[in-house]
């Protein structure tokens, strides 16, 4: 069995996915996994990002309660998005990973340590050496 192709999705990804508002090549990968040919993993601090985000009302032209039920339910029911937190590996990648934010060093150390493109909107993240961005 072929292993399927893997993406890491940060918070804003996330989040334009259940907005439906995806630019192209992200939108790509989000249908991908949709189809079952990909699967698109969410780092735990993204999900924690995203629901902290929408219970405080931050996220533009949502329905916080809405968007908050909506990605718990799918984060359990889709069989290709997945939760997953960082593996042993991905913590001593983080200390190499050239970002200050904290959520960003741990989720590009995951898309690093899975040699799997990032689904961001963040430039800085291509300054990241090795790391594959998908955004446009």
């Amino acid at each position: 069995m072929v292993p399927l192709k893997e993406y890491v999705a940060d918070t804003v990804a996330w989040a334009g996915y259940l907005a439906d508002s995806l630019p192209k090549r992200a939108d790509r990968a989000f249908a991908e996994a949709e189809r079952g040919e990909a699967r698109v993993v969410l780092p735990e601090i993204a999900l924690g990002e995203f629901l902290y985000l929408a219970m405080r009302d931050r996220l533009e032209g949502a329905d916080a309660e809405a968007a908050v039920r909506e990605s718990l339910f799918l984060l359990r029911a889709a069989e290709h998005f997945r939760v997953e937190g960082l593996r042993m590996d991905d913590w001593d990648r983080f200390l190499d990973v050239p970002r200050k934010e904290l959520h960003d060093r741990m989720i590009g150390a995951m898309a690093l340590g899975r040699h799997a493109p990032l689904i961001t909107s963040d430039p800085g993240m291509k300054d990241i050496e090795g790391l594959q961005v998908l955004w446009r």
